[in-house]
């Protein structure tokens, strides 16, 4: 599972990965592998091990982070579980990862950022010769701002000195989301100085 269902660039979200062991049995050879989508980049060291009944041992004893084809590739290797003859184990392995909007080869995705996007998450678990998989995938929204200048008196016209001269920004966010700590600079030719400003959207 999943949260939360909806990222921007630059949030945070945590993965659940549960898996069982049936009551009664000892499985060795435990990898579980975890590759999120372009773009959202796992976070050393955040993941957190649980599991019922807690009498069962549970312990990873090898993490190793690789990449294919631009994505990350996390593997955990678990040492011999056995189960309670009456009782199966619920593994739980939680983890954190980030929307960074670049894959491992350092090219951007998530191109043009007016669309939506629903990047995954694909998660093997191997133990002996077979394989179990699941995934999960969120909605990706950012924003597609714009910004356009204009002044009053319009340009080309006669100013002289003394006279105010009023530019106005107009920024347009075209995406889905929402945009935050936005800078705006201008600079002014030496023969204006900087009177006021107003801000309204």
């Amino acid at each position: 599972s999943t949260e939360p269902p909806v990222l921007r660039v630059g949030d945070i979200v945590t993965y659940h990965v549960v898996f069982t062991i049936p009551a009664g049995t000892a499985w060795s050879g435990y990898v579980l592998r975890d590759s999120p989508t372009e773009g959202i980049w796992y976070i050393t060291d955040s993941e957190t091990l649980t599991w019922t009944p807690s009498i069962v041992n549970v312990t990873i004893t090898e993490r190793v982070i690789g990449t294919l084809l631009g994505r990350q590739v996390i593997s955990w290797t678990f040492a011999p579980i056995t189960s309670e003859q009456d009782l199966p184990t619920v593994v739980t392995l939680t983890f954190r990862a980030q929307a960074v909007g670049v894959d491992a080869l350092g090219n951007q995705v998530w191109n043009p950022p007016t669309d939506y996007f629903w990047p995954g998450n694909y998660v093997e678990l191997w133990f002996g010769p077979n394989v179990a998989t699941d995934d999960v995938t969120n909605l990706l929204i950012q924003p597609s701002l714009t910004i356009d200048k204009s002044s009053t008196p319009p340009p080309g016209s006669y100013v002289g000195a003394g006279d105010r001269i009023t530019y106005t920004f107009t920024v347009t966010n075209t995406g889905h989301g929402p945009a935050y700590d936005i800078v705006i600079s201008d600079v002014l030719p030496a023969e204006l100085f900087y009177v006021t400003s107003t801000i309204a959207s």
